[in-house]
């Protein structure tokens, strides 16, 4: 027999030569005859050593005579008087540590502990691990969380209108598809199954909403009271579609709708309920609680606003022409009007008819004109001998001017600085 030793309990040998077998097809007989040649399921011995091939049995005898050699070897060391240094550092063999049957890689053993993650939905999931640690990671989701705040069957005249109120613990967005059956003195008239003729709401996170839910069906019911069954449904929900306990309504009644009221002027408001007065806002005596204009208004005289639809310059070498149209207004009326005073004037470049440094223009023309109402009425003022050195540059005024309906003095002004005569 090897050198290995044998286990002091045989017992505990069997229980293991057992296991093998289980694990690799052997007999126990076989295991256990391997395992006491050695020490190692390597095939070394038993009724099946045949199926080794020739690789195999060469490093098992590989292995034996490796052993044989680090045993022989310090006793002819030490007989050849070789130090025991050199001896440390000897591998005669060439093969080091290597060998196709290591302890740790038994083909015959069971395969090595491989710790990981095992769960193949988790973000960390090792196909590699035979153990799981319990590091899988996963993706965080979220699940709405709803409860019923308030609801209310609601009529307006012959309408229905179911208005609930729910609210969302999540921090997600909640959908919801509704269930409804209308009963009519508690006779079911109608009824909607989940998302049927109505589309989904939502509920935003960690938020409430009213929700009015009215079918076609409602929108005209006949006279009767009225109530709803009905119930929700979470359609967005990762663990499967939640759905509410049913739900009932108080009971509202709808009573006959009266014709409609006779309404002349079509304002909304019954003829037998209109109050007279004046109804114009920007009127002196306007009346808020009047809902029939009665032509009563009174207004402050209006008054003329001169207004200048048009002007227009031009010149060249030896004349300058404004043409312009002042009006009363900016449409047609018959207000009275103003004498407007209009001046054309002509200063060099820079030059100024204001401040201290005022100088006189070098020439100017002026004319006085009544405007009363709105109409085109173009006039004209030109100006005549005023270039100086050949001079092709000038500053140009025009202004027109007069006193209101308060007796306060009025001005437009126009200019053309550094214009350039023409040929």
């Amino acid at each position: 027999m090897p050198t290995g030793e044998l286990p002091e309990d045989i017992s505990d040998l069997a229980e293991k030569a057992k296991a093998i077998a289980e694990a690799t097809g052997r007999t126990e007989e076989d295991v256990l005859t391997d395992l006491l040649d050695d020490g190692k399921a390597n095939m070394s011995a038993g009724q099946d050593i045949e199926k080794m091939d020739f690789l195999d049995k060469a490093q098992e005898q590989a292995e034996k005579f490796k052993k044989l050699l680090t045993t022989l070897i310090p006793v002819l060391a030490l007989l050849l008087s070789i130090g025991a240094e050199g001896v440390g550092i000897m591998d005669i063999t060439g093969w080091g540590s290597d060998s196709v049957w290591e302890d740790d890689d038994d083909p015959f053993g069971p395969p090595p502990i491989r710790w990981g993650c095992m769960n193949a939905e988790a973000l960390n999931y090792d196909e590699t691990a035979n153990e799981d640690d319990g590091t899988c990671e996963f993706e965080e989701k979220c699940f709405p969380e709803p409860s019923l705040l308030s609801q209310e069957l609601l009529a307006d005249g012959d309408a229905l209108t179911l208005r609930i109120e729910l609210e969302n613990g999540a921090e997600c967005e909640m959908e919801v598809e509704f269930r409804m059956e209308l009963y009519l003195n508690d006779e079911s008239e109608e009824s909607w199954d989940y998302g049927v003729d109505y589309d989904a709401a939502w509920v935003s996170p960690s938020g409430s909403a009213f929700i009015d839910i009215q079918h076609g069906f409602m929108e005209s019911v006949e006279d009767g009271e009225w109530y709803v069954e009905w119930s929700y449904l979470v359609v967005n929900n990762e663990h499967g579609a939640f759905e509410s306990g049913t739900e009932r309504t108080e009971t509202v009644i709808v009573d006959e709708i009266p014709d409609p009221c006779a309404d002349d002027d079509e304002d909304g408001v019954c003829n037998e309920d209109e109050v007279g007065g004046c109804t114009d806002s920007s009127a002196n005596n306007y009346d808020e609680q009047a809902t029939d204009d009665d032509g009563s208004c009174v207004y402050d005289p209006e008054t003329c606003e001169i207004n200048l639809w048009d002007i227009e310059i031009d010149s060249n070498a030896t004349h300058a022409w404004v043409g312009y149209d002042l009006d009363c207004g900016h449409e047609e009326n018959d207000l009275e009007g103003y004498n407007v005073s209009v001046q054309f004037l002509i200063y060099g470049v820079n030059e100024t008819n204001s401040g201290p440094n005022a100088t006189d223009p070098l020439n100017w023309t002026t004319d006085l004109h009544f405007i009363q109402g709105w109409e085109s009425d173009p006039h004209y003022l030109i100006l005549t001998d005023f270039a100086q050195n050949n001079t092709t540059h000038y500053d140009f005024y025009w202004y027109a001017i007069w006193e209101d309906a308060d007796g306060e003095q009025q001005f437009i002004e126009r200019k053309w600085l550094n214009r350039e005569l023409n040929p």
